[in-house]
């Protein structure tokens, strides 16, 4: 009779057997390279140990609790000036091109604060148009400041230098989005840090910061209650 040929191992048979020897492989060195190898029990491992604390507010007792007061703790004199001596320099670098002809006088702090406030109160009392805050006769805060004026600091105003901004776009690494914000960005984040201590336990959360018009750096999150804008990192406590 003739002889019955052997059968050939299938492809499955052949890759199992070349993976049991690389795992046989494997697990020799492994404990070859671990020998003489000090390796810590678990018990000698210790959490970080925090002192419990509250939340503390650090603003100076002497501050009236008005709105006012507490605004102005984050935009004071110092930065109003820096924005004002920023928007003057963008201003006079536009004039230069026959841009800026629309410009009448430099623009002042005390000025600025009327800007921010006529701003806010946009904010809270919708109008269809800009102009019509002006035509209220019981509209608060129109005459501080004149509607064509107000188009002229909203047309020029600038948080950094001309020429910062100028220097972060011809260089060949890419700046931050941000650094158009400073020196604003930074000082908000120190007056926080100054007159808020938060307590022991925090949390790291996303948060959404509206913005519907065109940039490249805005996310799109429809689950979010605010599906557009800009995503931040913020630490936060309860209450």
């Amino acid at each position: 009779m003739p002889a019955k040929h052997a059968q050939k191992p299938s492809n499955n048979q052949g890759q199992s057997k070349r993976r049991r020897s690389s795992l046989t492989q494997a697990s020799t060195t492994w404990g070859s390279s671990t020998q003489g190898m000090a390796i810590a029990p678990a018990e000698t491992f210790k959490p970080l140990q925090l002192i419990p604390h509250e939340p503390q507010s650090l603003v100076p007792d002497d501050t009236e609790l008005t709105p006012l007061a507490f605004f102005s703790l984050f935009w004071n004199d110092y930065i109003l000036s820096q924005i004002a001596q920023a928007t003057n320099a963008y201003a006079d670098h536009k004039r230069q091109g026959k841009l800026g002809e629309g410009w009448s006088h430099p623009v002042s702090t005390t000025e600025l604060r009327k800007f921010l406030g006529i701003t806010i109160m946009m904010g809270v009392i919708r109008l269809s148009n800009r102009s019509q805050y002006w035509r209220q006769e019981r509209m608060v805060g129109k005459n501080a400041l004149s509607f064509r004026r107000y188009r002229q600091i909203k047309r020029y105003i600038h948080i950094s230098m001309p020429e910062a901004t100028a220097n972060s776009r011809g260089s060949r690494t890419e700046s931050p989005w941000w650094t158009k914000l400073e020196p604003l960005h930074s000082h908000l984040r120190h007056q926080s840090q100054t007159y808020f201590r938060p307590g022991t336990h925090v949390a790291v959360d996303e948060m959404m910061v509206r913005f519907t018009r065109r940039s490249k750096h805005t996310v799109r999150i429809p689950s979010k209650p605010i599906p557009v804008g800009y995503k931040v990192i913020a630490l936060c406590h309860d209450g």
